[in-house]
């Protein structure tokens, strides 16, 4: 695969991918203005691979700041963060790798200006080295829902272009493909810029991977003729209540592919994840250029001068609303989401599942992240979650079902204290591990109070954990109340 950024010899250098498919030329970015062009203009582009782009133009920014001492050190690359970020406003590992820099920066006040300089080299070639272990991750767990023989639709592209290397969704794709799996993908060409085309195409073309093109609006058809057995595509932000925003054009295949009850899959790395936007409506939709829709390439028109146009070029997706794809030989988990935003991206739909619901002073002290690398260690990879604000008839719906007192108070000391995580893990033996993590050793005692409620899989078997990662739940439960849409009926 060609590295799509890189540092090399002190300066950022990345494919231009607006030259792709005709050439293949590199740009080395000598400043941090040239990196802010160059995620600008699409020459590179792919939230995963934006937001390492951004973090070496931080740390390329920063080798040439002349101040001596830290606080001006500080206000300078502070500056030059804040000029990146304002280049794409929808990508958010963008903002996420912009922060990251900010924060290693700050942890390193009392460090020589010139160690301060080489460290955040180093930071920002750990972005790129953690965003290719994590692509590999996504690829081994989604390679699990790809059946031999299958033809994959994707749209855009989410592949090695698009992130450090390898991809999300093209990195399910290459991990079916590497295990041997006969499969075929079908790349829409993704309108106004081309990017599955121009893109997708010539990547999976590279890899010898068996890949067919059309036009955007031919997906509906193989659907309905059967040409089509699962999507993936990748995201450029999911929210915090599991809202996806991502190329112009995935919202119409999601909805297609519920109507055709084909499944539908988000490949996102934890980066991608957004928890202080509540939803998809606050997410800010980049308007671009008429003429990319107006001209092909910027070149030959193919539209009449001065005609109305509308380039967004993202949607807003309710993929946890919208789409409940059906899975084949599953039809108890018909109606049921298969989102799956964790740090892996994609991970296998499980059989058993668990519930677990953060508390607000946890959510508050910002311990979210830790507590979900603890489910995983645990073998329980959170497969969707959502911040939500409990109410009063929620928590009383919860008592109904329940008749636990000491919950229902609980739950209403929520109310007062603050939005709480609710966390959908998976994992094989779930039930058990969730029991053991939460210190109910003695199987009788787990069992106690636990009720058995089906939507098409086992019991969801949930816990409450607080802020303190050594706290033990006291409560079970067996509901989703509305950290999820209800199943439908």
């Amino acid at each position: 695969m060609v590295p799509t950024v890189e540092w090399k010899d002190g300066v950022v250098r990345l494919l231009d991918q607006s030259q792709l498919p005709d050439k293949v030329e590199f740009v080395d970015c000598r400043d941090y203005g040239t990196v802010g062009l160059a995620i600008k203009e699409l020459w590179v582009r792919g939230a995963p691979a934006i937001g390492i782009a951004a973090a070496m133009g931080v740390a390329l920014g920063a080798q040439a700041v002349k101040a001596a001492d830290y606080d001006a050190f500080r206000k300078a690359v502070w500056a030059i963060g804040d000029h990146l970020a304002a280049t794409r406003p929808t990508a958010v590992n963008l903002f996420w790798a912009i922060d990251r820099m900010k924060r290693r920066l700050d942890a390193l006040k009392t460090e020589p200006i010139p160690v301060i300089k080489q460290k955040l080299i180093a930071e920002a070639q750990a972005i790129l080295a953690e965003d290719i272990a994590m692509n590999r991750a996504i690829g081994k767990h989604g390679a699990a829902v790809i059946g031999d023989g299958q033809t994959i639709l994707t749209h855009c592209n989410a592949g090695a272009l698009a992130t450090g290397g390898y991809g999300t969704a093209l990195g399910v794709v290459r991990a079916a493909w590497e295990a041997g799996k006969k499969i075929r993908v079908v790349a829409g060409e993704t309108r106004p810029v081309l990017q599955g085309s121009r893109l997708t195409v010539w990547e999976l073309m590279q890899d010898g991977i068996p890949v067919t093109l059309i036009t955007d609006n031919m997906a509906g058809t193989l659907m309905r003729r059967g040409e089509i057995q699962v999507c993936v595509v990748g995201a450029d932000r999911i929210t915090a209540n599991g809202d996806v925003a991502n190329k112009i054009g995935t919202y119409s295949l999601a909805v297609l592919a519920h109507a055709h009850g084909i499944p539908f899959y988000v490949a996102a790395p934890s980066s991608t994840v957004d928890l202080a936007t509540p939803s998809g409506d606050q997410i800010p939709i980049e308007q671009r250029d008429p003429r990319e829709v107006t001209h092909v390439r910027g070149k030959a028109a193919i539209a009449p001068e001065g005609v109305d146009v509308v380039n967004r070029h993202h949607h807003r997706e309710r993929h946890l609303r919208a789409v409940r794809a059906r899975r084949p030989n599953a039809a108890k988990l018909n109606g049921r989401p298969f989102f799956c935003p964790t740090r892996f991206g994609i991970v296998r739909p499980m059989v058993e599942r668990t519930l677990a619901i953060i508390k607000p002073d946890a959510v508050s002290r910002n311990l979210v992240g830790t507590i979900i690398q603890r489910y995983e260690q645990a073998g329980l990879i959170p497969v969707a979650m959502k911040m939500v604000r409990l109410t009063k008839a929620q928590a009383e719906a919860f008592y109904y079902v329940h008749k636990q007192r000491p919950f229902f108070d609980s739950l209403c000391s929520f109310m007062s204290s603050g939005p709480i995580v609710v966390l959908v893990l998976e994992g094989e033996n779930a039930i058990q591990r969730h029991r053991d993590l939460m210190g109910a050793t003695d199987p009788a005692k787990a069992a106690k109070g636990t009720i058995r409620k089906t939507y098409g899989t086992h019991i969801e078997h949930n816990a409450v954990h607080g802020s303190d990662s050594a706290e033990t739940a006291k409560f079970e439960l067996s509901f989703f109340f509305s950290a999820l849409e209800s199943p439908q009926r």
